[in-house]
């Protein structure tokens, strides 16, 4: 399981968060939990972004202020899983990328 965040340079929004599994999620919402703030995603084969766009703002500032983000999600065949990614860096890594994007 990977988490993405791309900056995009026209819209509303400035980010668009996204996860990547090795696997097909089933078509039901993703939960992801970053200090216990929750954030639904909606699956499409093996990616999932977002369900609500005005919520990335949002989602971004959990993940810089955050120690962890957990992620549960059922793959196609029905399996149950669960993810844990520490957030340590992530911040650092935001700051880097917005200085190269200008």
């Amino acid at each position: 399981m990977t988490l993405f965040v791309r900056l995009l340079r026209r819209g509303k929004a400035r980010t668009e968060a996204s996860l990547q599994a090795g696997y097909e999620f089933a078509p039901v919402s993703i939960r992801v939990r970053v200090d216990g703030k929750n954030f639904n995603l909606i699956p499409r084969g093996k990616y999932a972004w977002l369900r609500r766009a005005e919520r990335e703002a949002e989602f971004v500032r959990a993940l810089q202020k955050g120690r962890t983000a957990s992620v549960e999600a059922t793959s196609r065949r029905g399996n149950k899983t669960t993810y844990s990614f520490s957030l340590r860096g992530f911040t650092a890594m935001m700051r880097k990328a917005r200085q190269g994007c200008r």
